[in-house]
């Protein structure tokens, strides 16, 4: 797959748009996959506005792809061993509300660079 832009996922989306049978046609999950690579480059915002979608939308989405992702999905694991750390418990908290999730620790490293975008 070719280096992922904000530029290249608008190309992609203005190439959906004008190929689209009509205008309530849902957005593919290929499209929503393009903006999950790029989600951590960029501001929602930016991304909402530049690709003509909404904004509350984009963060569900974001949310659901990271956490069926096997490359940067959330995992919750039970360690065998009582006393080996393989997983641990970030939290991120805003005015209005908590996340917290488990991570296995060897995921930590995928899922910190989007876990702000979700809160």
């Amino acid at each position: 797959m070719p280096v992922m832009t904000l530029d290249t996922v608008e190309e992609a989306f203005i190439a959906w748009r004008k190929n689209r049978s009509s205008r309530t046609e849902p957005i593919p999950q290929s499209l929503w996959e393009r903006i999950f690579h790029i989600y951590h480059d960029y501001s929602r915002a930016e991304i909402c506005r530049r690709l003509r979608i909404n904004s509350g939308q984009c963060k569900k989405k974001m949310a659901a792809i990271l956490a069926t992702s096997e490359s940067g999905g959330f995992v919750v694991a039970q360690s065998s061993m009582p006393h080996e750390p393989s997983v641990t418990t970030v939290s991120l908290s805003s005015a209005s509300r908590t996340l917290s999730v488990s991570v296995g620790i060897n995921d930590i490293a995928h899922v910190l660079p989007h876990f702000g975008a979700l809160l």
